[in-house]
Formats: C-alpha cells, structure tokens, sequence
C-alpha cells in the first residue's frame, strides 16, 4: 500500500473516534504543564496519584518555585527519576513566574528556551492549551508510527519531523492523542490486541 493511502486509512479509521487529548488529571495551565513534565518515562496514571498532594502543597508557579527541592521530591519519589524531575519543576516554575507573569508561553520556541521543557512537553501542552498544531511524540506515538510503518526511527525528532512531513498540518495536533490511547490499549508494547484491530490490514508488525 503506497503511504498517501496508508495514511487515509489510518485518519479514516480514527477520526470518528473521541480524541482524548491526555488522561492526566488536570485544573488549570500550571497543573497541565507540571503534570506532562511528571510523565516523561512514567505512566499518566502513577501522575495522577501524587499529583493532588503535590498541587494541594504548591497550587500554583510561584509556590513551586520557591519550593525546596526536598520537600517537592518526598512528594513525587515514587515517579521516575524524581530527584531530577523535583529541580526540573521548580526550576520551569521559576522562569514561567519570573519572566512570564505565570504564563506559559503561547509560543513553541519561547516555551523550548526554558531548561527542562522539550519539544515533546511543549508541543503536547501548547496543542491542548492553545490548539497548536504540534506533533507531540512519546513512546506510544514512536511504537505505533513504526508497526504502521509511518516511520523507520526510534528519534523522537525525526519521527515528528517525518510525521509532519505525511500528515496535512489539520491533524498534528490529533497524532498524539491517537495513537497514545490506541499504543496504551491496543498497540501495546507487549502483547498488543492485533485481534480484531482497525489498523491490522496495513500494520507492519509482524512482517
């Protein structure tokens, strides 16, 4: 199947669907913002779990920045890498509440600048604060690109770049929450649902 075709296929397949735009739980642009820095490399649903405390202690940009990063890292140490994440947080929030009037940034690469916010963060917070058209690529949007064969490539970069290179601009900002719910609950990373799956007919996965 040639990729333009490849492609229909799989937009006629999703766009009926609910788009999802994240399961993190969330109240406002900071709790978005702080709990999509929290979930690099640790599930949304572990991010749910420590996240009221964390936002019950420090509601907003400027108390978290002058947050201990002690007292931020007993909140979250059951995340991944949480004695990196605690500096990471409070640093963001410093720079938001200092330079940005507790804003974020409504621009990619001004949002980019600040240390700890990568491309996937700030693609995926602008697209739903903002409605960016952003391609933010995890590790879902990384496995189900490749079993599709949309890509050949586990850089993150290259996968978004080559995304928006087969995809209309119009649906950058559906990418992530699509293939997210679907790589989470049918396109596993082991054991996936290939059974009865919409996308079977032009999944490279087991060829």
């Amino acid at each position: 199947m040639l990729l333009i075709d490849k492609v229909k296929f799989i937009i006629d397949y999703f766009i009926n669907k609910e788009v999802i735009k994240t399961e993190l739980f969330y109240e406002n642009s900071y709790q978005l913002l702080i709990s999509v820095i929290l979930s690099a490399q640790c599930t949304d649903k572990r991010i749910n779990i420590i996240s009221p405390s964390l936002f019950n202690k420090f509601p907003n940009f400027k108390s978290l920045a002058n947050a201990s990063e002690i007292d931020v890292y007993n909140i979250i140490k059951s995340v991944s890498y949480p004695s990196d994440k605690s500096e990471r947080i409070i640093y963001v929030s410093k720079i938001i509440h200092e330079q940005y009037n507790d804003l974020i940034p409504n621009d990619f690469n001004e949002l980019v600048k600040i240390k700890g916010i990568g491309r996937k963060t700030a693609n995926l917070v602008l697209s739903i604060l903002y409605d960016y058209p952003g391609i933010a690529v995890d590790t879902h949007v990384l496995r189900v690109s490749n079993r599709l064969g949309l890509v050949k490539s586990n850089n993150a970069d290259i996968v978004e770049k080559n995304l928006a290179n087969i995809f209309s601009i119009e649906y950058f900002n559906k990418i992530n929450p699509w293939f997210v719910i679907f790589g989470r609950y049918t396109c596993k990373a082991k054991n996936p649902l290939c059974e009865g799956c919409g996308l079977k007919e032009i999944c490279c996965y087991n060829d």
